[in-house]
């Protein structure tokens, strides 16, 4: 039988949904292919115990942490546990929060003393009793810690007669009675110390009252002018809130602009005059020659000359150009120009 490609496209689709589950499952510490049993413990502080923690019997892993919840009052904060369902458990059996190293690490551990058949042992859904342990008792048992600390114990006592026998020792060359005795000197050197200075102390006692009322007056005359400043900070606040109330800062801005804009335009101008000067030194029309050609300088004041002339004897002899004759028949007789004396020519 040939299945069709959205057969398999689904079957497909339903296999990696189910891979899926299993591993976001199994990354919390739940295998579901595994058989297992849920046990629950209450406790009134975890101390920070993470979910998916480890749940250890005898050392070896069985299950992990799947639930932190509080109770219904939350006075109290339950957990549950996973564990494989092939470890039997007594019903008496305790579940101790541990921590599993220095940095702080946390697991639960099942402890019981005798193992369990039938009726003993806990079902799934069973509450199991939960108890709380110290960093050093998580890491050292009480027997070890007992071993650890008689060590410690007979190590110290040694010392400590060997410590007896030295100063029981009655030689010059004690190095040991020696060191005390200089720690003796130095110990009464504090006291002579402590009284010298307490002697300067009664003796300076004036001065420091002194010293002490004139930080006084020292201090009521800063707190004088603290208020002071105070007024004059206060005035300047209401200046500069009066000022910002005005846009006295938007109207300055507005006016330096219009000054860059009129700078801007004078540039402008001053940039054109100078080209046109540059024009008028360097180019060939007649304002540049007019300037830099004398023949034509002298032409225009010969001319300007003699329209001064023309001017002055329109002024004197103004009949010459106002008497018009006009004939009818032939042609009228013209006086001939006579040049007068006061010429202004010749004058």
């Amino acid at each position: 039988m040939k299945l069709r490609p959205e057969v398999k496209i689904g079957l497909f689709s339903i296999v990696i949904i189910l891979a899926s589950i299993w591993g976001y499952q199994f990354l919390k510490g739940n295998n579901l292919l595994v058989r297992s049993s849920q046990f629950y413990a209450k406790f009134d502080n975890i101390e920070q115990l993470p979910m998916s923690a480890e749940v250890l019997l005898r050392g070896k892993r069985v299950g992990t942490v799947s639930d932190i919840f509080f109770d219904a009052r939350a006075e109290n904060i339950m957990i549950e546990l996973t564990v494989d369902r092939a470890v039997s458990i007594p019903r008496n059996a305790e579940v101790h929060i541990i921590s599993t190293g220095i940095a702080g690490q946390k697991a639960v551990e099942i402890v019981f003393d005798q193992g369990c058949t039938g009726d003993d042992c806990a079902r799934s859904g069973d509450y199991l009793i939960g108890v709380r342990k110290g960093l050093i008792e998580s890491i050292v048992s009480k027997d070890e810690l007992n071993v650890y600390l008689a060590i410690l114990r007979d190590g110290l006592g040694d010392i400590i007669d060997t410590l007896g026998i030295r100063f029981s020792e009655q030689e010059e060359a004690n190095e040991f009675l020696e060191n005390f005795k200089r720690i003796g000197n130095t110990i009464k050197n504090l006291e002579s110390i402590t009284t010298n200075v307490d002697g300067i102390l009664k003796q300076s006692n004036r001065d420091i009252t002194g010293i002490a009322s004139n930080v006084h007056s020292a201090t009521a005359l800063l707190d004088e002018r603290i208020e002071q400043i105070g007024a004059t900070l206060d005035n300047l606040e209401n200046l500069t809130n009066s000022l910002v109330e005005k846009n006295l800062a938007a109207r300055i801005g507005g006016t330096f602009d219009r000054a860059d804009e009129g700078l801007e335009g004078l540039t402008a101008s001053l940039s054109s005059f100078n080209q046109t000067l540059q024009l008028l030194n360097d180019g060939d029309g007649t304002l540049a020659r007019l300037l830099n050609d004398p023949e034509i300088a002298e032409n225009l004041g010969s001319s300007l000359q003699n329209l001064n002339f023309l001017l002055q004897d329109i002024r004197l002899n103004p009949h010459r150009y106002t008497h018009v004759k006009v004939t009818l028949f032939g042609r009228g007789k013209r006086d001939n120009y006579e040049l007068p004396e006061d010429d202004p020519a010749f004058n």
